[in-house]
């Protein structure tokens, strides 16, 4: 009997890795950081209007270029002053030397464009939504083109395929982290499209399936050059650590309420950050040789190798900011 994708991408994960656990303490550390704003006139054209913009950095590499999204409320009125038309729209961006670049994607739905990840080769990765559902799309700078990343996938005990949900990093090989949603994770290199064609390819790549043994799976995070995936289980009660060699290693949080939320990155040094909630507030945190550090105030969403970390600062503020700083040592 042939086993469905499910089962076997659960199988697989489980029977490749064993699992070990482990329930760390938790230090709390304040760390100072500014708000980063995409200029306004770069979201609107005159005489249109923006409201509430919120902007957020997902992934910075290791020279401090960092992968955003923005997403404002524009506002269109005619000569009579009258509201013809309000839509949230959401841009991609590079953050490089202090100057905003916008990068919407190559389908015709440029105003729902989404940053994903960056690597230290300057590539892009981002997300656009559509009618047929989603799209991932590599923007090389050096060659200032869009190529199309396949989401169909296959694992070597079976070659049925599969279509991964989304896809959560790249690293400097431009090998991606990815799953397919309430199954499992999958680590490889994506078949790629031809240059102008923005169609998802139709050619599997083959992944390998990772996942906490014996636990729901959630979701993937970041991945770094030693093909290391940071993600979590259980809803976000558990993390792991997939080593490209060797076991899961997995970790509750610091206590029950604190969950392990999407959008955790990893670095070299297997420096897993992301956020979760803390005193009704998004506090960031580092998971570093076993031991939490929370950052109050700071929603993380990345690591690079010199110890910088990026994501969005939300709390207490009229709107959501992105930040970049250091971590102390």
């Amino acid at each position: 009997m042939k086993m469905p994708v499910a089962a076997l991408l659960l199988w697989t994960a489980a029977s490749l890795y064993a699992q070990s656990a482990a329930q760390p303490a938790l230090q709390v550390q304040a760390l100072k950081a500014d708000p980063i704003d995409v200029p306004d006139n770069l979201l609107y054209k005159p005489p249109q209007q923006i409201q509430n913009p919120k902007c957020f950095f997902l992934g910075v590499n290791d020279s401090g270029v960092a992968i955003g999204s923005v997403v404002a409320t524009v506002i269109t009125r005619d000569a009579n002053n009258i509201v013809t038309s309000s839509v949230a729209v959401w841009h991609a961006f590079v953050w490089k030397a202090g100057k905003f670049t916008i990068l919407d994607g190559p389908l015709p739905t440029h105003d729902a464009t989404y940053g994903v990840s960056i690597n230290n080769r300057g590539q892009v990765l981002v997300y656009q939504a559509a009618g047929d559902g989603p799209h991932y799309f590599l923007y090389e700078p050096d060659l200032v083109h869009f190529r199309a990343v396949g989401l169909i996938g296959k694992v070597p005990a079976n070659p049925q395929p599969f279509r991964l949900s989304k896809i959560t990093g790249i690293n400097d090989k431009g090998e991606i982290a990815g799953y397919v949603e309430n199954v499992a994770g999958v680590r490889g290199i994506p078949t790629m499209g031809a240059v102008g064609d923005v169609t998802n390819p139709p050619a599997p790549a083959p992944y390998t399936p990772i996942g906490c043994p014996g636990k729901p799976f959630y979701f993937t995070g970041g991945i770094n050059n030693q093909e290391d995936v940071a993600g979590s289980c259980e809803g976000g009660k558990t993390g792991f650590l997939a080593k490209a060699s060797g076991p899961v290693t997995t970790f509750a949080g610091p206590n029950p309420k604190f969950i392990l939320n999407n959008g955790m990155g990893i670095n070299d040094a297997d420096d897993i950050v992301g956020f979760s909630s803390m005193n009704g507030q998004e506090t960031g945190f580092l998971y570093r040789n076993g031991q939490f550090t929370a950052f109050p105030g700071l929603g993380i969403r990345s690591i690079n190798n010199r110890g910088q970390i990026a994501g969005v600062l939300p709390a207490g503020r009229a709107h959501s900011s992105a930040f970049e700083t250091k971590l102390t040592p």
